[in-house]
């Protein structure tokens, strides 16, 4: 997919005028569902590519940048601001193009939540998901969305309004009975519209499209293809994830792995640096407190160098132990004063797994970048 091509589509929600997303499907649904199962080599692209774009350029959002995955994620549909939490809605859209209604299960709902989660650990707003596969499924997998209940959203266009926090709807009711998902009112206004775009940028830059199995089995080996043993890798998708900075020395480090570089605190007048350890072991077991206080130690030392290191943050493979977990919270809290997010409270000592991040969409709080 060409870069003018994504960029077009990326747009398309910001200055489309289609009047209801029930139009864009010109076609009989025995000719979609042909369309969308064909596998033709000869094709431009795969059948299922085809009806993701379809179902994304139907309801007027914005096509994913990477046509693999990003959790699964198809396109984001930007909404209006929600005038209680001042910010534009994100809805990720997930398309699921199975044979069968039987191929989707309940983890496929379990990892667009995680998706949802992401975006909400990242400060946007993304208070709903919608799921689209190619037939109905099941009344248990329904019954599942539903118990998820509904989340107020107050739009200027609509006022106060409940929206279903997890929707499923399928393509064949959307091109046969002209269904559509409940969506709150999207993103028209120009000023608004270019704090979307901002949105857009972040969302395109942030995670690894990757699956943990993949990332486990990767960052365990002790050499890669290329020749750059796993946990090597393993710090590099690190950095990408909390969008950071590797460091470029790989001994003699001083337990630093990771830089993450946030923004000036006002009261110090100093921007703000996180040291990040990485530590991929086979087991969580393997990480102890000895490990957590030698990044203290870290922390401390960039201090007394005149750098502002409040925090530290230790992203090891598995999730470690409650005992642990509890030793990091008793290192208590340090107030810091942004110009993006004002005064708030962040942990001084951190400690997450990738599983957390890639399995439940979990993320480190830290301030906002540079």
């Amino acid at each position: 997919m060409t870069s003018e091509r994504i960029g077009h589509l990326a747009n398309s929600q910001l200055t489309s005028k289609t009047e209801n997303p029930r139009n864009a499907f010109a076609m009989r649904w025995e000719d979609f569902e042909k369309k969308a199962l064909s596998s033709n080599d000869n094709e431009e692209m795969s059948g299922r590519v085809w009806a993701t774009e379809q179902v994304v350029m139907a309801l007027r959002a914005a096509l994913n940048e990477t046509e693999v995955d990003d959790r699964g994620i198809a396109g984001h549909y930007y909404g209006a601001v929600d005038q209680i939490k001042k910010k534009p809605i994100i809805v990720p859209i997930q398309v699921s193009i199975g044979d069968r209604h039987l191929s989707i299960a309940r983890t496929e709902f379990d990892r667009l939540i995680a998706s949802q989660t992401s975006l909400q650990n990242e400060g946007l707003h993304a208070p709903m998901a919608i799921m689209v596969t190619l037939y109905p499924v099941s009344g248990a997998l329904q019954s599942y969305a539903v118990q998820h209940g509904q989340v107020s959203l107050a739009t200027s266009s609509e006022g106060y309004k409940r929206y279903p926090k997890l929707q499923i709807l399928s393509l064949q009711e959307m091109v046969r009975e002209r269904k559509v998902p409940v969506l709150p009112p999207r993103l028209e206004d120009s000023f608004v519209a270019s704090e979307a775009t901002k949105v857009i940028n972040r969302i395109s830059l942030r995670t690894i499209a990757m699956e943990w199995e993949e990332f486990e089995q990767k960052a365990r080996q002790e050499s890669a293809q290329d020749g750059i043993p796993g946990w090597a890798w393993a710090e590099e998708q690190v950095a990408r994830i909390l969008k950071a900075v590797p460091n470029e020395s790989k001994t003699g480090d001083g337990g630093i792995d990771v830089r993450y570089y946030g923004g000036k605190d006002i009261v110090k007048g100093m921007p703000i640096v996180i040291p990040v350890q990485v530590k991929m072991h086979g087991r969580a077991s393997s990480v102890g407190r000895p490990e957590l206080q030698q990044l203290q130690g870290v922390q401390y030392s960039l201090q007394n160098q005149g750098q502002h290191a409040p925090m530290a943050l230790m992203v090891t493979l598995y999730p470690v132990s409650d005992r642990l977990r509890n030793y990091a919270q008793q290192q208590g809290e340090v107030s810091l004063t942004t110009v993006a997010r004002a005064q708030k409270n962040y942990p001084r000592l951190q400690i997450i797994s990738v599983q957390e991040m890639l399995q439940e969409g979990k993320r480190p709080v830290l301030p906002p970048r540079a």
